[in-house]
């Protein structure tokens, strides 16, 4: 087999990226994501640090494989860098175990690379497509968990025809999220609301609180006002933005939209920010999340995060679990620079759905 590896101008390969994505991801099926609309959202220049990378393998002029990478700024041990978020790693059904993905993954990041790209991030949760990383440098830094906060077992069970019993049970749910509140710190002076993304990201308030935010998060995405005004557009999605405040200061931000995961309607939580030393407040917008879920009638809440922001942001406390669901962070450093110390410490990371291309 002759694989001729190409890098392909960002943005202009949809028919392409379709005609692999439908192969490999046939569940996606009649949804956003294989939408010429959602490819430019993802491809487009728009919100990038630097345009994105598209990368195709051939063969006889008939693609089998497709590797690209969405380019962020981050912070990593106070330094500012651009990396990459790699996704979308495709090989057409009929050409697999030839090594395609494998020597997609070097030539690609080996672009990325010469192009000043300081590092690559994944967040696979399938285990087949670890060999294929590991053998072209990625290492495989900490887990990332997805936590559950269950709010209501009727959407659960009415797919299952049993939705009498899910009213019966619901006052278990009821029960427990009570229960958990009671081990939590009291927050008389804290309270949220529902902000406008448009403005609320690009004003001074915000600016200050990301800036004092920042200074205890060592390795986290830069979020600019451009940045989620990208982020927050994907097609076909709607967003909510809470803000938490003690007294008159803005001591928290939460963004969560609606999904269906593993079939059921959920309402995920895109990211989470709280300043250290208002933690004491955090339940009051955990609180202000469970009634967005109420209001939306999913059957609760979901976050993917690290282990030590669970602890920070006290998910026990108010209610949550730790699931069986588990994400992997996958790390290739790409710079000729050695990696800061604090570049595998997880205690160290800020990472959330916001940092990835799901939701």
């Amino acid at each position: 087999m002759s694989i001729e590896q190409r890098r392909l101008l960002p943005g202009r390969n949809i028919e392409a990226y379709r005609y692999l994505f439908q192969d490999c991801f046939p569940e996606t099926a009649g949804t956003s994501l294989e939408t010429p609309e959602h490819y430019q959202w993802k491809y487009g220049s728009e919100g990038k640090q630097v345009p994105p990378f598209e990368f195709a393998a051939y063969e006889a002029g008939r693609i089998l494989g497709y590797y690209a990478a969405l380019p962020f700024a981050y912070r990593v041990d106070g330094k500012r860098v651009t990396a990459c978020l790699v996704c979308d790693v495709m090989t057409h059904s009929q050409a697999r175990g030839k090594g395609i993905f494998t020597a997609q993954g070097r030539f690609a990041t080996d672009e990325m690379a010469r192009n000043g790209i300081a590092f690559c991030t994944g967040y696979p949760i399938r285990s087949y497509v670890f060999p294929g990383h590991l053998k072209v440098g990625w290492r495989v830094a900490f887990p990332l968990p997805v936590y559950g906060n269950l709010l209501d077992l009727r959407p659960i069970l009415a797919r299952r025809h049993l939705g009498i019993l899910g009213s019966m049970l619901q006052p278990l749910c009821s029960a427990w999220y009570q229960a958990s509140r009671l081990t939590r710190p009291s927050f008389r002076d804290a309270s949220c609301r529902e902000v406008n993304p448009e403005t609320f990201f690009s004003s001074g308030e915000f600016v200050s609180f990301y800036t004092a935010w920042a200074r205890h998060s060592p390795s986290h995405l830069i979020r600019t006002a451009d940045f989620y005004r990208w982020r927050l557009s994907a097609p076909q999605s709607s967003y909510v933005v809470t803000a938490l405040f003690t007294k008159s200061h803005l001591a928290g931000v939460a963004i969560t939209r609606n999904s269906i995961l593993s079939g059921f309607p959920v309402t995920n939580i895109l990211d989470l920010m709280l300043l250290p030393e208002y933690r004491e407040a955090a339940g009051a917008l955990h609180d202000a999340l469970v009634r967005i879920s109420r209001h939306s009638r999913t059957a609760g809440l979901v976050v993917m995060c690290t282990g030590s922001d669970a602890a920070r942001w006290a998910l026990l406390r108010n209610g949550y679990f730790k699931s069986k669901i588990e994400f992997k962070l996958i790390l290739k450093w790409l710079s000729d620079d050695p990696a800061p110390p604090s570049f595998w410490d997880e205690a160290a990371w800020h990472l959330t759905w916001l940092d990835t291309d799901n939701l």
